[in-house]
């Protein structure tokens, strides 16, 4: 009987036919350190057996270029960390092929690494997020990157961030997955990740304070935010429909958990909560407003459903993911009263506020009836800030009041507006809607 051990990235072919009947019994499928091993019951009038693999969300490739005698095979040089999906078919004496049999998610665990570069600059538009799903003997960010030039905020500076706030290299107890940082450095710089991947068998707990968090996924591949909110229950409520991942100049809502990305997530409970983050591979995904009506119940109300995306922008820093609308028995959105990442003072931010909320900050106000709504825009770098819109269901007939001097625009006519900053106050308007 011929021995196999394949070499996993060297060889490829077509992908597996569907001409035979019933697929093989598989049986032990063992994950190790870079490899793995399958076992599959012996086919009656077999003549041999193909193996095949699936990574990265395409199609299945065969693996050997003979038919294999055995009835297993370790397959070697696997990246830890990493999914992968085989399958397996019998060959009959004229050559062809059985359904095949598909194996469980095989992760691969032990040592892994990875390189991440930042471009250099000083400005905080430029701050980036990352994460690190590797597990180290040390935590401790002076081990961590103890490679870099000695810390000094005119050459790269990090953060964490918890409930109370931003806090800097010295005051960073751990880096450790599930949880992400900002960095920028002045210069070009790379960051060397190393360490044991996480264990693929169960789900990640990252712990959530109250308010804000950042956070970052524990596995080598994508996990939709969708399947981390299903695994959670009743606590997806306090977090909220979507995350945040800055880049550009603003904060964007994102659908999926990336590997070495960061995102911000709220925690709405007013205490500490346990988020699991399943180890489940996904297409990755941007967060999407729900553009079409789902049922949800008697919300009362009778006006015409509608929604509305509000952007600002100075020309370095932009707010783009902002919504208002109105919902009715028969039409619900989701991620109605998301709230607003925190910004730091230069960011241009634009939120919507409501009576009797003691200041809390909305990126998403879709009402069940409402007339009026309450826009501010803070922040900001240039003294030149556009707002703009546009209706993305719905017919709504609306106006925009700027409270500083008192001009109206007609939000069916146009679809943008301008304003001179005003030293650092924030601007206020009122948008209304008119039946």
């Amino acid at each position: 009987m011929r021995r196999l051990h394949i070499l996993v990235l060297l060889v490829f072919f077509p992908a597996f036919g569907q001409a035979l009947a019933a697929p093989l019994a598989l049986g032990k499928v063992e994950a190790a350190d870079s490899a793995c091993r399958i076992e599959w019951s012996a086919a009656p009038q077999a003549t041999g057996y193909n193996i095949y693999i699936k990574v990265d969300g395409g199609g299945f490739r065969k693996l050997n270029t003979k038919p294999l005698s055995d009835t297993f095979a370790r397959l070697t040089d696997l990246v830890n960390g990493a999914p992968y999906f085989f399958a397996v078919t019998a060959i009959g004496a004229n050559g062809e092929e059985s359904a095949a049999s598909v194996a469980p998610m095989v992760v691969p665990r032990g040592y892994g690494y990875k390189t991440l570069s930042f471009k250099g600059s000083r400005s905080a538009k430029d701050y980036a997020t990352f994460s690190t799903p590797y597990l180290r003997e040390s935590n401790d960010p002076k081990d961590f990157l103890s490679y870099l030039p000695p810390y000094s905020q005119d050459k790269w500076r990090i953060f964490s961030m918890d409930k109370d706030g931003y806090h800097e290299y010295e005051s960073i107890k751990n880096i450790e997955p599930g949880k992400a940082y900002w960095f920028l450095s002045a210069k070009d710089t790379d960051l060397f990740l190393a360490g044991k991947t996480a264990d693929n068998n169960a789900p990640f707990s990252v712990r959530l304070q109250p308010g804000w968090n950042l956070i970052g996924s524990p596995f080598l591949y994508p996990v939709e935010w969708k399947e981390v909110l299903s695994r959670n229950g009743a606590t997806a409520q306090d977090v909220g429909s979507a995350m945040w991942e800055y880049g550009g100049g603003g904060f964007h809502k994102m659908g999926t958990l990336l590997p070495y990305h960061g995102y911000l997530v709220h925690n709405a409970s007013g205490e500490n909560i346990d988020l699991l983050i399943p180890p489940t591979p996904a297409a990755p995904k941007v967060y999407q407003e729900n553009t079409e009506y789902k049922p949800a119940g008697t919300t009362g109300g009778g006006a015409t459903g509608w929604l509305m995306k509000i952007a600002a922008n100075d020309g370095t820093y932009r707010d783009d993911d902002n919504y208002i609308g109105v919902e009715t028995e028969n039409a619900h959105y989701e991620g109605m009263d998301a709230h607003k990442p925190p910004a730091w003072p230069q960011h241009l931010s634009l939120y919507f506020q409501r009576q009797g909320e003691n200041g809390a900050k909305r990126s998403a106000d879709i009402r069940h009836s409402s007339k009026k709504w309450t826009a501010v825009v803070e922040g900001g770098q240039n003294s030149i800030v556009t707002i703009s819109w546009k209706t993305i269901a719905g017919t709504p007939k609306t106006t925009m009041t700027d409270l500083t001097d008192n001009r109206k625009v007609d939000m069916t006519k146009t679809g943008a507006y301008s304003f001179k900053r005003e030293g650092g106050a924030p601007r206020r308007f009122i948008i209304r809607e008119h039946r």
